[in-house]
Formats: C-alpha cells, structure tokens, sequence
C-alpha cells in the first residue's frame, strides 16, 4: 500500500537483481495463499485499467527518483 500511495519512495529500497528475478519469489504469494485457502486462488482480471492515464515519455516526470535509479536512457 505504501508503495501504491509513494511510489518513487522505492528508488531508496537497496535492489539485489540476482533475488529480484528468482523464480521462487513469483510463486510465494499463491502458495501461502493455496496453504491458508487450502486451494489455489483464482485469477481475477480487472475489466479495465485503473488509475490515472499517462503516457510512457510522462514516466520520468511522474517517477523522477525511480528513473533516475533504474531508467535507461
């Protein structure tokens, strides 16, 4: 939630990216889920896009700390 409300406060979160593509993460949060549900839970697709409309070259300026960390330009 923090990071929906402030997301460029990410850009001061240390970034490992030998564990941030460790396939093992993308599982974590539907096996505690299947533990605690005792079944997988479902997809659900939203029927359109939320928030606010912007386009990719706006992205700089709305993320400025997180394109400065992590853009490639």
């Amino acid at each position: 939630m923090r990071a929906l409300a402030d997301p460029d406060k990410l850009a001061k979160a240390d970034f490992d990216e030998s564990a941030w593509f460790y396939e093992g993460y993308q599982y974590a949060v539907t096996e505690g889920l299947k533990a605690v549900a005792g079944e997988r839970p479902r997809r659900q697709m939203p029927r359109a896009p939320s928030g606010a409309d912007w386009k990719e070259d706006e992205v700089y300026a709305l993320f400025p700390k997180l394109s400065a960390k992590f853009a490639w330009r």
